[in-house]
């Protein structure tokens, strides 16, 4: 049962991603922010990430999300402080 659960939510997931993909595409893959070294973030890599920021700890309580794009402070002292 575990395991259909996990392919679900999977599926959800990946559904969700290609969502986003599909939109910023039509938008050109708006860039919201030069990285450096040819590297930049889209808006949908902001949009992936408060996904997954959102639905992982619903799914996997006192779990922990690390975005690249959004990276903080606050998110750093919390990963140090908890129990894996």
């Amino acid at each position: 049962m575990l395991e259909e659960l996990r392919d679900k939510i999977k599926e959800i997931l990946l559904t969700e991603v290609k969502d986003i993909i599909m939109s910023a595409r039509k938008d050109n893959m708006i860039v919201i922010e030069e990285k450096g070294n040819g590297d930049s973030a889209t808006i949908a890599d902001v949009k992936i990430g408060e996904l997954f920021s959102k639905m992982l700890p619903e799914i996997l309580p006192n779990s922990i999300v690390i975005n690249e794009e959004d990276f903080d402070k606050e998110v750093f002292e919390k990963m140090k402080t908890t129990q894996f």
